[in-house]
């Protein structure tokens, strides 16, 4: 009896640790055990300092809150590209409406023969540019290649492991054989499309 009573009081100890955590880490980069215990007690939860160290030591709580804080700065740096590609992107979209504006209302006298052009396309790249998209054509063919070569690296990868050289050659030349033809049958759908 008294083994499973230890045993629930173990697991209530750390479902409130856990849970401790959770607002440990909502604190942000500043956070502290003092300032836990003082959020704790505006919760109106009475907990010691030493508690909380003892929580903190035995589920490595500095230990997470630094890898989560190290995520969050990824992920903020992450975001910066997306931001600035949005905008790009955006910019890119105005670009081609103005191109297209000033075509439907401009003179054709006023307008060089490239001029109109030439703002369309730069909306075009700037917004292909901006969503990732490719604009020249070594950039197609990379972005058509990549994917095939990582699937090709899996499976170097998966027949590497195989002992008879004779069997591993056959399975790569086989598997290898129908993962180019898949990628060459898309890239033809895609040009017929």
């Amino acid at each position: 009896m008294s083994n499973k009573g230890a045993e629930s009081n173990q697991q209530a100890a750390q479902r409130r640790a856990e849970s401790y955590y959770l607002l440990y880490a909502a604190l942000g980069r500043e956070r502290s055990l003092s300032k836990l215990r003082e959020t704790l007690a505006d919760l109106g939860l009475s907990v010691s300092l030493n508690t909380l160290k003892s929580y903190s030591a035995n589920h490595d709580w500095q230990g997470r809150a630094e890898f989560l804080d190290q995520r969050n700065t990824s992920l903020e740096h992450a975001n910066l590209p997306a931001e600035m590609n949005e905008r790009h992107a955006r910019l890119g979209i105005a670009l081609q409406t103005v191109a297209g504006k000033r075509l439907e209302t401009i003179d054709a006298s006023e307008l060089s023969v490239g001029d109109a052009p030439r703002l369309a396309k730069a909306g075009v790249d700037i917004e292909r540019l901006a969503t990732g998209q490719a604009n020249e054509r070594y950039e197609l063919v990379a972005s058509m290649l990549s994917p095939m070569i990582y699937d090709l690296v899996d499976l170097f990868k998966t027949v590497n492991v195989i002992d008879d050289p004779q069997a591993r050659v056959t399975a790569w030349a086989r598997q290898a054989d129908a993962i180019v033809l898949a990628y060459i049958a898309e890239d033809v759908r895609r040009l017929i499309d």
